[in-house]
């Protein structure tokens, strides 16, 4: 069965609603006034995690990104200018000359452990939603300072599958018998 979606703008009312029910979860990143860290790189030295905190919560969206989307967040967060503008400067950089707004970032899918995410952009004329890298799509949120979103199920979701994969305590507990 095809169901069908309307347009693009409807969706985008739709993630509105939802938002205001509590089925979307709000995430942030970085030092906005907002929760998150990077944690460093794995054995192989390639991968980073960025750790994604809820807004009005405790949970955490753990997500895997490489050495060079942890350096775009990395210099971004500082407030650094390269000499040249790295991709997402020059994206951003494109995107203000042509009054294009990123309004927020939505991780709308986990599947098989990558994340799937679109950036949802505005011009006088229209507004779209890009499917994007997630990695990308937070090295933007942190150069427009745009929120990010995630979906209740994918939080929940995510936050199983890290459970999973946590090492298990081998500390044994003492039980007195009466």
């Amino acid at each position: 069965m095809i169901i069908p979606l309307g347009t693009q703008f409807e969706a985008i009312k739709i993630a509105a609603e939802l938002r205001s029910k509590g089925k979307i979860v709000e995430i942030a990143f970085g030092e906005r006034g907002l929760k998150g860290a990077m944690k460093g790189a794995d054995k192989s030295g390639a991968k980073y995690v960025v750790v994604l905190g809820e807004v009005n919560g405790l949970r955490r969206l753990p997500i895997i990104i490489g050495g060079a989307e942890a350096q775009a967040i990395a210099v971004a967060l500082e407030d650094l200018k390269p000499v040249r503008p790295l991709t997402h400067d020059l994206t951003k950089n494109l995107m203000n000359a042509f009054e294009i707004d990123l309004l927020e970032i939505l991780i709308n899918d986990l599947q098989e452990g990558i994340f799937y995410s679109k950036l949802v952009c505005s011009s006088q004329h229209d507004t779209v939603e890009i499917d994007s890298r997630t990695s990308d799509a937070i090295a933007m949120a942190v150069r427009f300072g745009c929120p990010i979103y995630t979906f209740e199920h994918i939080m929940e979701s995510a936050n199983n599958k890290a459970e999973e994969q946590a090492p298990k305590s081998k500390e044994k507990v003492a039980v007195k018998k009466k």
